[in-house]
């Protein structure tokens, strides 16, 4: 996919989250606006890092993501490594509760940027992927003073570009599956505005 169609893609996003936002404020009586400052702390473990900024009013939250890291390949990690270079993610979560913590659903899309790597062979190529996955999650707010915001998720995702990858002198392809089941915690801020 080329970084125009990726660019349309997000702005047509973001206005979608716009719409819904929009919608909501007109229904409330007292608009709550946060803003949340998150990071995975997966990511960490993996040789990287992740910053996910989110903007909500009432029950309505949209953020956007930036990801980086190495991860083993799961399914041939004797064969292949995976860096990802870049994961942005859009994303939105509708909260069960008026007060923009507890339990939410939602949904997000990731332009995903990835190198993989030989390991027999030193050989190098890269590949694009676009994921849209369901999330559900909880957000914890243990300390509402400084608030700072815990929260787990689980985030399965269909992956589209996911294709075989071959390499001279590799006896099998570099395999990257339709669908993953990803999970994760992402510990930072609530800011009220």
């Amino acid at each position: 996919m080329t970084t125009k169609k990726v660019f349309i893609f997000l702005i047509f996003s973001c206005l979608i989250f716009n719409t819904a936002i929009a919608q909501e404020s007109k229904i409330a009586d007292k608009k709550i606006k946060t803003l949340t400052i998150e990071s995975d702390v997966g990511d960490f473990f993996f040789n990287g890092g992740s910053l996910y900024l989110g903007y909500a009013v009432n029950r309505n939250r949209g953020f956007i993501g930036f990801t980086r890291n190495i991860n083993p390949a799961r399914k041939q990690p004797d064969l292949y490594s995976e860096k990802r270079n870049a994961v942005i993610t859009l994303g939105y979560n509708y909260f069960l509760s008026k007060k923009q913590k507890g339990l939410f659903i939602g949904s997000d899309i990731d332009y995903t940027n990835i190198t993989i790597s030989s390991l027999t062979t030193n050989e190098t190529k890269n590949r694009e992927l676009i994921k849209l996955g369901f999330r559900i999650g909880y957000a914890w707010i243990p300390f509402k003073k400084i608030g700072l915001v815990i929260t787990p998720y689980m985030d399965p995702r269909f992956k589209f570009g996911a294709k075989e990858t071959y390499f001279t002198g590799v006896p099998e392809p570099y395999k990257i599956g339709r669908f993953n089941g990803y999970g994760g915690i992402d510990v930072g801020w609530n800011f009220t505005l």
